[in-house]
């Protein structure tokens, strides 16, 4: 039987430049956090693992403002966080309200569908946020079991506002779910005060900016 030798490039050293970016993500790593992952494998039943993801945890209520103790670190993308939210609150059948003034709304309508869902959605112009009144009119047409905002689309640079969207939302017994991938960080954001019931961000937007403009 002929042997297949292994490649020539496996043979070369791995070298990675550095590189400074400046898009809308991925972003630079802190430099903190690349000597952290040097440290040793810990196992999924040492304590000092579980030390670690409680401190996590306590980071994240901090920068979310909130005392939730379902608060999580999800081991992936801010697209898996999306998708653990929507697969965790809808099951087939659930009416969601989606208001949609951007592409993170249209993948959330897209996601929601796929889960068998009954998604209802408002739209709007990506440079204008939905006010209050638009979204409460909404919400009492539709009667959904959820509605589901993009607080800073990363498309469009639109910021939409919250505070008051949580009450109106629990006055019809509907949960507000928030995409705050791009904006957390970025300006302020108080989970509980607002009364949002879901929240997820991602760590390669304005939040990793944020941690290495405070080592700098």
């Amino acid at each position: 039987m002929k042997f297949t030798p292994p490649p020539a490039s496996l043979r070369n050293p791995l070298i990675i430049p550095e590189k400074i970016m400046m898009g809308p993500g991925p972003s630079n790593c802190s430099k903190r956090v690349l000597t952290a992952m040097t440290n040793t494998v810990l196992s999924n039943f040492h304590a000092e693992l579980f030390r670690t993801m409680d401190e996590v945890k306590d980071g994240l209520r901090y920068i979310f403002q909130t005392e939730n103790r379902a608060t999580m670190c999800v081991s992936g993308s801010a697209h898996a966080g999306m998708e653990a939210m929507l697969s965790n609150l809808l099951e087939e059948g659930d009416r969601v309200l989606i208001a949609v003034n951007g592409i993170w709304a249209e993948r959330a309508v897209e996601m929601s569908e796929r889960y068998g869902a009954d998604v209802r959605t408002i739209e709007g112009p990506p440079d204008r946020p939905f006010s209050l009144d638009t979204l409460a009119r909404a919400i009492e047409l539709h009667q959904p079991k959820c509605l589901f905002l993009t607080h800073g689309d990363s498309s469009s640079g639109l910021l939409q506002p919250l505070e008051g969207v949580g009450q109106i939302c629990h006055q019809h017994d509907c949960l507000l779910i928030v995409d705050a991938v791009a904006s957390l960080c970025g300006v302020p954001f108080y989970m509980d005060k607002w009364e949002i019931d879901a929240v997820y961000t991602g760590a390669q937007k304005v939040l990793v900016i944020t941690i290495l403009s405070h080592r700098t």
